[in-house]
């Protein structure tokens, strides 16, 4: 979990944290690693609630807004601590945000075993559907 925190060229990094581990340093415990690659099954969503972008809110925003969270998935599938953590737009974090707490998920698995992970959803929303 040492993975860093890279945002896309064109959008600003949220966050202070440098690595994933740092984001989520309260909530983060130990967790087995697998073996091998085939002994890892990454979290997955089950359902998949969607980013709607009220017309409001993108309405001189720009054609299309970027905004990528990254949220810790509990080994019982729930989010347990969510952020954003690059965007072009702030007023759309909300939204965001919302879609990944409205998701649920299942955990990842190591030796058929549910761990905690970290997801990481990007979310392009488009002010030219509104």
């Amino acid at each position: 979990m040492r993975d860093q925190i890279r945002c896309p060229q064109e959008t600003k990094k949220r966050v202070e944290a440098k690595t994933f581990l740092q984001l989520f340093a309260n909530k983060w415990h130990d967790q087995p690693e697998p073996s091998s690659a085939s002994d890892l099954q990454r979290a997955g969503i089950l359902k998949n609630a969607p980013a709607i972008a009220p017309s409001a809110k993108t309405h001189g925003v720009g054609e299309d807004s970027y905004v990528e969270v990254l949220a810790l998935i509990g080994a019982d599938g729930k989010v347990v601590e969510a952020y954003v953590v690059c965007s072009t737009a702030m007023d759309l974090h909300e939204v965001a945000l919302t879609a990944v707490l409205g998701s649920t998920y299942t955990p990842a698995r190591v030796a058929g075993n549910p761990i905690a992970s970290i997801v990481r959803r990007p979310y392009l929303l488009s002010s030219a559907s509104h």
